[in-house]
């Protein structure tokens, strides 16, 4: 049997080494700003139906319509604005969200 290993999610990604440049947002409109997205993924199961990573992108508005996939965000530092946020604050976006963001 495989010796199990804790990962720590590095918000900086493997060992603080940096996350990966993913260009443009995609997944919506963007209304303002640029909303260039960088990523690292630590983890995603057989199926690649579960991913865990750390994610972030430059400020900007999107409008998303129908969300493609089923999506848990813990925020650990933002300049989010949804109607609460800051430090902690935990977000769900279920397939097929339709709003801003």
């Amino acid at each position: 049997m495989a010796k199990k290993q804790l990962i720590r999610l590095n918000k900086d990604g493997l060992e603080g080494k940096g996350l990966e440049l993913l260009g443009q947002a995609s997944l919506g409109e963007i209304i303002e700003g640029t909303c260039y997205e960088s990523a690292y993924n630590f983890f995603t199961d057989s199926t690649a139906q579960f991913m865990t990573g750390v994610w972030e992108c430059q400020a900007g508005t999107m409008k998303l319509t129908d969300y493609p996939f089923d999506e848990y965000c813990q925020i650990i530092g933002c300049a989010v604005k949804p109607r609460r946020s800051g430090r902690g604050y935990k977000v769900r976006m279920p397939e097929a969200f339709l709003g801003v963001s």
